[in-house]
């Protein structure tokens, strides 16, 4: 496959301050495969270490102590050693070639001075194997190698702490033999290439969207409404800050199932191999995993009939847990039942400690005598599920060795915290949903007498003044009880719902009329979005046009009314919202 036919799953990279943190964005998958390579990232990466683990005799595996004068004991100093970070040079790294006697990693120190001296990573010295009758000789190029110095301290790690000789006592010293072996995560933390690898939900930050879920939590959660918050900024503020803190990552990207289908990806790698390697290696493992059960299964996984009463079997698999059955589970699920190939799965770690997982397959079929209670059904369909997973993680890789000729961008450290979207943007939301509550009559702008405006605005109010009006229907405007009347053209009433919020917003306290209809401002509930607003369809009477006196002129801002009020032109936002002019 080239690699023009490898789909797009990587996106956004970025490099977080130095190379040690990437951030990137994996699109249009499922999140039980996003899981797999994250658990995989964690705990199946090959990286070298000091084996520090205490064998039966007693003694630990890959570290010898042979002198400890400390106040630590040999187990507590050899498990020191043993979280010693070993950096990898990645372009000669073939974890399968490793040679464990290759090399050898001794350090002896003693302090006879009268002040405290540092044990530190830098102090070990390193030999590596020569002839077989050379033995091990010193390491050309050091230690420097193996244990890099940190690049804001220049030091390396702590072992241990060497006190000032006393009078009358022996000085403390240490002394030890070590060798590095190949490991994962899995088997200790100490192979573990990355202090953090973690991913969430890609937030969406549709205004929108965001601005229901906002007014959903205020009132499942804090028992408030919008409206109760006009008049507490304040509080208003401090609500939004405390959604945007964790609860609005409930508002995520999602496909037309509604399942989050965006994932923000976090990999902090500790410096004993590059991040690129790190998910390369990832992801090859995994591929590596399924295709081990692609064909026939292997003799070690064990087979057995399902303990239910749906026709099944369940398949052990030793050495393996939730990384392996969380993504058979996904993978069959999404492209086996569907198309009735099986009629159930699902996998269990039956316990924490014993590494075994088990994977049931239903093969259920009463109507279907060839399939029914076949082990040989279930046993394909695993195969296929562990190709199909094996392929689509070769393509991951593919990608992701294409995603390193890609534009890298870089992000300060700062910029990981929460991506919640703009609290400004999410307050001016609220705003427009819920409408200003009832207040005195406004007053309008004044327009100079020497705009440019004032005299065409004058000719122009007159003459709507003037224009005949029916006086059939009264509607109020706020803070006024003078009626100004419209003509009687019918305008639609209720008939199809616009669905928004979910709870009344309140308007001004005062009813506006229609014909026969009233609508409701402040203390009756007029609906927003989720509650229906209803759009026209039965007839409701109200103006056709701007109420007579009123006239619209449209800029770059929008529209802007003017208004003669005591015989001068003031400007207004919204003509319901000022003075009414009397009809003559």
């Amino acid at each position: 496959m080239s690699s023009a036919d490898v789909p797009q799953i990587f996106w956004n990279l970025a490099n977080v301050d130095d190379e040690n943190t990437l951030t990137f964005q994996i699109k249009d998958t499922d999140v039980a495969y996003v899981n797999t390579l994250r658990r995989m990232i964690l705990t199946g990466v090959e990286t070298l270490a000091f084996n520090s683990k205490m064998n039966e005799t007693g003694a630990t595996t890959d570290v010898s102590i042979l002198t400890n004068t400390t106040p630590m004991t040999n187990e507590m100093l050899a498990d020191r050693i043993g979280l010693l970070p070993i950096f990898i040079n990645q372009e000669s790294w073939n974890p399968d070639g490793w040679k464990k006697d290759e090399f050898e990693f001794r350090l002896s120190m003693e302090n006879d001075t009268d002040h405290t001296i540092p044990v530190k990573a830098e102090h070990i010295e390193v030999f590596q194997k020569g002839r077989a009758d050379e033995g091990y000789i010193k390491y050309g190029p050091g230690n420097k190698d193996f244990f890099l110095a940190d690049p804001i301290t220049n030091d390396t790690c702590l072992i241990a702490v060497l006190k000032a000789k006393q009078p009358n006592t022996a000085p403390q010293k240490i002394e030890f033999v070590a060798r590095a072996s190949v490991g994962t995560g899995n088997q200790h933390i100490r192979w573990c290439p990355v202090s953090q690898c973690s991913y969430s939900y890609t937030i969406d930050t549709d205004e929108a969207r965001q601005q229901q879920y906002f007014q959903r939590w205020l009132e499942n959660n804090k028992k408030l409404s919008l409206d109760s918050l006009k008049d507490e900024p304040g509080k208003k503020d401090a609500m939004i800050r405390e959604f945007q803190s964790m609860e609005v990552q409930r508002c995520y990207k999602v496909n037309e199932k509604g399942e989050p289908n965006s994932f923000d990806f976090v990999v902090e790698s500790i410096g004993t191999l590059p991040i690129f390697p790190i998910v390369e290696r990832a992801l090859y493992n995994i591929e590596k995993k399924c295709s081990k059960y692609s064909g026939e299964l292997p003799s070690d996984v064990r087979v057995v009939p399902a303990d239910a009463r749906m026709k099944g079997f369940d398949f052990y698999f030793p050495n393996e847990d939730h990384t392996l059955g969380n993504l058979f589970q996904a993978y069959m699920e999404a492209n086996q039942m569907e198309t009735n190939e099986i009629s159930y799965v699902g996998y269990k770690v039956p316990h924490p400690l014993r590494a075994e997982m088990v994977l049931r397959v239903g093969v259920d079929f009463p109507m279907d005598k060839a399939r029914d209670g076949k082990q040989t059904v279930a046993r394909a369909a695993i195969s296929r599920a562990a190709a199909g997973c094996a392929l689509m993680f070769r393509q991951w890789r593919e990608d992701w060795i294409q995603a390193k000729t890609r534009p890298i961008g870089t992000r300060n450290r700062e910029s990981l915290r929460l991506n919640v979207g703009n609290a400004k943007a999410l307050e001016e939301a609220a705003a427009r949903v819920v409408p200003p509550k009832a207040a005195p009559a406004a007053k309008g702008k004044r327009v100079p007498q020497k705009s440019a405006f004032y005299g065409k605005l004058q000719e122009q109010t007159a003459a709507q003044r003037a224009a005949a009006t029916g006086p059939q229907s009264p509607t109020y405007g706020p803070g006024s009880t003078t009626p100004f009347y419209a003509p009687m053209s019918p305008q639609g009433g209720p008939t199809t719902p616009l669905y928004g919020a979910t709870t009344p917003l309140y308007g001004a306290t005062t009813p506006l009329y229609g014909a026969t209809t009233p609508l409701y401002g402040a203390t009756t509930p007029q609906y927003a979005p989720t509650s229906p607003v209803y759009a026209p369809s039965s007839p409701a009477y109200a103006p056709s046009a701007l109420p007579a006196g009123w006239v619209e002129i449209k800029n770059n801002q929008g529209p802007v009314y003017y208004a003669t009020v005591d015989g001068e032109v003031t400007q207004w936002n919204k003509p319901t919202e000022a003075y009414v002019p009397p009809s003559k």
